[in-house]
This record gives C-alpha cells, structure tokens and sequence, in this order.
C-alpha cells in the first residue's frame, strides 16, 4: 500500500502537537521553530526549550524542553539541601 507524503507530514503534524510539552500549536513544518529535547527526546518548539544543561553524556551544554530542565533545577535544590543537613 503506498502512502502519499501528504499522509506523512499530517501524521507527523498531529504528533508534534501532541508532543509539545506546553500543547501550543506550532508549525511542524517549519523546520528552525521545533526542537528535539536532548534528554527526554520529545519533539518541542522554540518557547518550549530555551534552556540548555550539561548532559552526562556530553561535554557542551545540549538543547533540553522546559520540564527537563525544571526537574534538573528541582533536583539539584533538592541535593544541595541534603548535603548542608549532613
């Protein structure tokens, strides 16, 4: 069964919305306004993802969505507390 490229690029359209992490609607089709996150690999666009961290595995700071970056934030806060209690 062929399927058309216009099928593709629907189909794509529709799970890019669904994957934002804000579900705003953004362009699927223009490429430079969506991002891949580099730690959970969710498809996110410019608004979504302006935030970059050191990933272990990395060494320069890499692209990651909005949530990725709040739980590192948290998680860090959370580290530092333990060790000024200890």
């Amino acid at each position: 069964a062929f399927v058309s490229s216009t099928v593709v690029v629907a189909v794509a359209a529709l799970l890019a919305h669904v994957l934002c992490s804000c579900a705003c609607v953004f362009c699927v089709l223009c490429v430079d306004k969506q991002h891949h996150c580099r730690s959970c690999g969710r498809v996110v666009c410019a608004e979504c993802s302006q935030n970059k961290l050191l990933l272990p595995i990395d060494t320069t700071k890499q692209r990651v969505c909005d949530d990725c970056y709040k739980q590192c934030i948290e998680f860090k806060k959370q580290q530092q507390q333990q060790q000024q209690t200890a």
